[in-house]
């Protein structure tokens, strides 16, 4: 079997969830062996993410599954608040707008998608993610469900129940032809994404 780091990041729901109900980690560890996974170690973390789980699983693809079922709960993740400009003290914008309305889930905004006014030159790293778009709660098991009702004589799969706000997991795959909620996001000007 071959070793896998899960890197997890949870959402406001997922930590009250969590914090709420304790055992709710054990269930998830429990849905990660259900998908032929075995969680060898887990750690909770400050920083970027919320929890470091390594696995070990047979194959590439029992891992895919896994990361697909658990990347595909969760909300939008603002993953950079702040940004690091250059400009004249007589240019300094009041906020930078990212629209997120055309992204799909599971994608991401990144500082180069983004058209800064003129004469503000950004200090990070043009490839800086600026936000994520990810399933709610309950999105796999409307998709399955779907799936099914459009195969006559289909059942969902088994071991399908959310990590109530749990947010995908790094490389997980977008949902087909799913779109994100229209909606804009704006991050504010100066600060500290000191990614470099």
């Amino acid at each position: 079997m071959a070793t896998y780091i899960l890197l997890s990041t949870l959402t406001p729901e997922g930590r009250r969830t969590l914090h709420s109900d304790p055992d709710r980690l054990d269930e998830v560890n429990q849905e990660i062996t259900d998908f032929g996974c075995e969680v060898v170690a887990q750690y909770a973390v400050l920083g970027s993410y919320d929890f470091i789980t390594v696995i070990q699983a047979a194959d590439n693809e029992s891992v895919a599954h896994l990361s697909l079922d658990v990347g595909s709960r969760g909300t939008v993740n603002i993953v950079t608040h702040t940004i690091d400009l250059e400009c004249a003290v007589d240019n300094i914008p009041q906020y930078i707008e990212a629209d997120v309305s055309a992204l799909e889930i599971s994608h991401s905004l990144h500082l180069s998608d983004i058209k800064l006014p003129t004469g503000v030159k950004s200090l990070a790293r043009e490839d800086a993610t600026l936000v994520t778009i990810v399933p709610p709660s309950g999105y796999a098991e409307e998709l399955k469900a779907a799936a099914a009702a459009a195969v006559p004589g289909a059942t969902p799969a088994a071991g399908a129940a959310p990590v109530a706000g749990a947010a995908p997991a790094a490389g997980a795959a977008p949902a087909a032809g799913a779109k994100a909620p229209a909606a804009g996001a704006k991050a504010p000007a100066g600060g500290g994404d000191k990614k470099k």
